[in-house]
């Protein structure tokens, strides 16, 4: 049986204490990270991708409700289980599409049975398929790299530099069209000889200048686009 990944999301340092503990004696689960903030969270989710984020709803400065959105924008696509002491919000989360909603304090029965069904639930291996990795052959062997994951490739000379959105680098020996035909069928665009990007992470477009950027968190990366790639590259978006 295969171990749920569990990001906990809440501003009170004795409510996440309490549910690590309750977790902790659950063989099927794994707790892969805790947030006690916005900026936290959203890292968090980026970092570890985990199956399903347990947040609060009230919490210091942010609405837990709304926090879901920028998730989405950082493609996460696992379950939000809202835990909170606010019964009042059932349907506003229900309307957020969160799998379910526990009330504090947590019941471990009831936490149990929840978890149970997530794991028996038939999405999960559904999106297990959907997960897509690009085999890049490197001098030590070879890197899997999630295609979600990858921003931007760039040509060095004869070599390619993959980004990653999760800080990641490789350089491989496969030129920059060999690695674009593999991520013909995916949402990357050539906008100049050398550089491919993800358009999932295209944030804005210069035309004047003809320049895009590409956004994770703080960072971001400017690309000059071609002008025989411009038009090409309002189409594909």
């Amino acid at each position: 049986m295969r171990k749920i990944s569990i990001l906990l999301v809440d501003d009170e340092s004795d409510s996440l204490a309490l549910l690590e503990s309750l977790l902790e004696g659950v063989a099927h689960a794994e707790v892969v990270g805790k947030a006690d903030n916005r900026q936290d969270a959203i890292m968090k989710v980026v970092e570890t991708n985990p199956d399903v984020i347990f947040q609060d709803i009230e919490m210091h400065g942010v609405n837990g409700l709304d926090l879901i959105d920028e998730y989405r924008k950082y493609h996460f696509e696992g379950k939000v289980v809202f835990v909170t002491a606010h019964s009042e919000y059932a349907i506003d989360a229900i309307k957020k599409t969160a799998y379910d909603y526990l009330l504090k304090p947590v019941d471990r029965e009831e936490l149990n049975t929840l978890l149970i069904r997530l794991l028996s639930d038939q999405s999960w291996s559904q999106s297990e398929i959907q997960i897509r990795r690009l085999k890049i052959p490197t001098r030590q062997g070879y890197s899997l790299i999630a295609i979600n994951d990858i921003m931007f490739c760039e040509a060095d000379g004869n070599y390619t530099c993959i980004a990653s959105a999760k800080d990641e680098k490789v350089t491989t020996s496969n030129n920059l069209g060999k690695i674009e035909e593999e991520l013909s069928d995916a949402k990357f665009f050539r906008v100049n000889r050398s550089v491919l990007i993800n358009t999932d992470y295209l944030v804005s477009l210069d035309k004047g200048k003809k320049i895009c950027h590409l956004r994770k968190l703080k960072d971001e990366f400017s690309f000059h686009i071609s002008s025989k790639r411009l038009k090409a590259l309002e189409s594909f978006i």
